[in-house]
């Protein structure tokens, strides 16, 4: 049985898809990626992960992140960044480099007891403007 909400969730943009990422920290190696259907993380450099998108998701409207840790203290003040949205063409696939910075702003790798979790927000029809 499911319980339905009296006050349903309403959105602005019509269209919009939500594709989940959550990445578990290995220090200086890939994200594990321990949940995002169709997504894939290569790192590219200290903090710098590349994550590609196995199909395209259409129109890039934004993003939003959380950090979880054995240690909440570890990851207070990180952020992500993300560079910009690479369509996919030919054989490559559509990606972001994501940057994780900590809260000296240096990029950093997370550990095995650190986890990342993007959303990131597109539509599937019309232009947004």
């Amino acid at each position: 049985m499911s319980i339905l909400s009296p006050y349903p969730v309403r959105n602005s943009t019509p269209e919009l898809v939500e594709h989940t990422f959550l990445g578990v920290g290995t220090g200086a190696d890939e994200l594990t990626v321990s949940y995002g259907p169709g997504l894939t993380s290569v790192r590219q450099s200290a903090g710098v992960h590349r994550v590609s998108f196995a199909q395209d998701p259409g129109t890039f409207v934004g993003y939003s992140f959380a950090f979880q840790g054995a240690t909440p203290a570890n990851v207070a003040g990180h952020t992500v960044v993300l560079d910009t949205w690479v369509v996919a063409s030919g054989s490559t696939l559509g990606y972001f480099d994501v940057t994780v910075y900590n809260a000296s702003d240096a990029a950093h790798d997370l550990i095995a007891t650190e986890l990342v979790s993007i959303t990131f927000k597109f539509v599937t029809t019309g232009v947004v403007g």
